[in-house]
């Protein structure tokens, strides 16, 4: 089984513009910062044919229902790899995504950066899957829900960067 995510955030700037906020180690650290990370590290790196891979690790209080603290635990770390294509010229591109949580679930999914008008859109899909039996679907379900938080957070978050850091 299986819980499928969509999602949008919108920026306004070009897709060039928020593909450097989004690989950015300063803001992938401030995002952590801002999002309630007790702990927190990042890297991002640069192969020779221009494919950028921003890695990062999050430990998190668990804020979940008791039916999920015996799977969770207190806190929750979440290891994140993003993998961005050489940019484009119009800066759209497919980023792949795959994240790692220390609960038995896991989330692998794509975001679609494309400019409209004097934006850039972001469209996120993927899927989370859990390994816990019977409950399992309750998990990813709880997993969407805070994962949608997180990015709408994670949106207003990267408007004010982009105002802050033109």
């Amino acid at each position: 089984m299986s819980t499928k995510l969509q999602a949008t955030q919108r920026y306004h700037g070009t897709c060039d513009q928020v593909r450097q906020m989004l690989t950015d180690p300063q803001f992938v650290a401030f995002r952590a910062e801002r999002t309630g990370a007790i702990r927190s590290n990042s890297e991002v790196t640069v192969a020779s044919d221009g494919i950028e891979t921003v890695t990062s690790s999050r430990t998190l209080p668990a804020d979940v229902p008791n039916y999920a603290t015996r799977f969770i635990g207190e806190t929750l770390t979440v290891d994140e790899t993003q993998v961005w294509p050489a940019a484009t010229g119009d800066g759209s591109c497919t980023v792949s995504v795959h994240v790692q949580f220390s609960a038995p679930i896991t989330f692998s999914g794509r975001m679609f950066l494309r400019p409209d008008g004097d934006e850039c859109v972001i469209d996120i899909e993927g899927e989370f899957k859990a390994g816990i039996p019977l409950i399992g679907g309750k998990v990813e379900e709880l997993a969407k829900a805070q994962t949608e938080r997180y990015l709408a957070k994670e949106q207003r978050l990267g408007v004010t960067w982009l105002t802050e850091h033109p």
